[in-house]
């Protein structure tokens, strides 16, 4: 069996990956598409979406939405229920703020919001133990709270281009940690808990550069690349 979406057919049972992205601009996501139930990754970057219908959750085996570029000013909802979703890219869009909800995401590994309106690191996020890479560059964070410490599984944390004055000491409780980006931020002082010995990768250039002075050796701090 296969389903017909935008002149082309696509086997129901053996289609596990499908991209519909910046060629077609849609408004609205083809419905057929929602019969596709055995999909693991789905890319609707580089379209004019600004809602998903609540068909999607027909799609029971998701693991991969890719929704970057796209007109969103609310997350979408529909999202919240997909308890197998375990990375989910909606950066470069219109959202303020986050759903709580998010927290319930248990499989969600990786979570991209950069370069939208966000002011404060959500909830929903903070409480999400099972995050190991979060992506929120070029947002407005103003602070990064003590509730940090709840990320537990957390790997990459990047918050190049904010707003970001203060960091909470909890920051250093993230043990698993290894790559922090925060370049092009306000703040004038790192917590002295935080031991960049332990990090693969501190990016902090501005900080150091502007901030320090020759208070760090920036050959030390940064590592990682070539």
């Amino acid at each position: 069996m296969s389903v017909e979406i935008l002149g082309k057919e696509y086997p129901v049972e053996t289609t596990t990956n499908f991209v519909l992205n910046n060629r077609y601009m849609i408004n609205e996501i083809p419905s057929n598409v929602f019969q596709l139930v055995n999909l693991e990754n789905l890319n609707l970057s580089f379209n004019i979406l600004t809602t998903i219908p609540t068909e999607i959750k027909n799609l029971t085996k998701l693991k991969k939405i890719n929704l970057c570029t796209n007109k969103f000013k609310e997350f979408p909802s529909e999202l919240l229920e997909m308890s197998n979703l375990e990375d989910i890219n909606i950066n470069v869009n219109k959202l303020s703020e986050l759903p709580e909800e998010l927290k319930n995401l248990n499989n969600l590994k990786v979570f991209c919001c950069g370069d939208n309106k966000l002011e404060k690191i959500p909830k929903g996020i903070l409480f999400n133990e099972s995050i190991e890479e979060l992506l929120l560059d070029g947002n407005k964070i103003k602070s990064v709270p003590p509730e940090i410490e709840n990320m537990k599984n957390i790997k990459q944390l990047n918050l190049t281009d904010n707003k970001i004055e203060t960091i909470a000491p909890e920051i250093a409780k993230l043990s698993n940690l290894k790559q922090l980006f925060m370049l092009d931020n306000e703040f004038t002082a790192f917590p002295k808990e935080f031991n960049v010995d332990e990090l693969e990768i501190f990016d902090v250039k501005n900080f150091c550069e502007n901030r320090l002075g020759r208070a760090f050796d920036y050959d030390n701090i940064i590592t990682g690349f070539d």
